[in-house]
């Protein structure tokens, strides 16, 4: 498979994960209020604002490559925190790292895009890759998300968050594939 492609399938795993919106109720099973569940998701959208300049310093001035492969180390971190979800400061600690992983991935990913188009002369043909690897990801994210619901349903929160952390590492090895 090509480095384009490979890219466009990082792209669709990195927004894939069989937890998704139903995280909401896993957080409600395990005791949470819903004003807790509320201010660890505003504190982690927070986070992107406290964590996108630093983290950005590294997809400039370091590597691309390296900014988006930090970020997908952390964000399985961040999933695995869950399975000892007990208490409002561990969904804390979730969100936080979460969204900074999120933060190391979120600018380097397009521009460690378009930096590999440009070096073969393609950055013409950025926003159509950019779109088709939009697409195969809302694909993938609704289908694994759907699946992660049967699989809570028939398994447990247990199973969904082990698979899509694995998922997650498989995200990581990808990474590592690509120029």
């Amino acid at each position: 498979m090509n480095w384009l492609k490979r890219f466009r399938l990082l792209f669709a795993l990195t927004y894939s994960g069989f937890l998704g919106n139903i995280a909401v109720i896993y957080y409600l099973s395990r005791g949470l209020s819903y004003g807790e569940i509320g201010l660890a998701t505003a504190v982690g959208g927070l986070g992107f604002f406290l964590f996108e300049v630093p983290t950005g310093v590294v997809g400039d001035k370091i590597s691309r490559k390296m900014s988006v492969i930090i970020g997908l180390s952390i964000i399985p971190v961040a999933t695995l925190l869950l399975f000892f979800l007990r208490s409002f400061w561990v969904l804390l600690a979730s969100e936080l790292l979460g969204t900074l992983g999120a933060s190391f991935v979120s600018g380097s990913f397009q521009a460690w895009l378009f930096d590999n188009l440009k070096a073969v002369g393609m950055e013409n043909q950025f926003k159509e890759v950019w779109r088709s690897a939009q697409k195969l990801s809302l694909i993938l994210s609704s289908a694994t998300t759907i699946l992660g619901g049967f699989m809570a349903q028939f398994w447990g929160f247990g199973v969904v968050i082990i698979s899509t952390a694995l998922l997650q590492v498989l995200t990581l090895l990808v990474a590592f594939t690509i120029p």
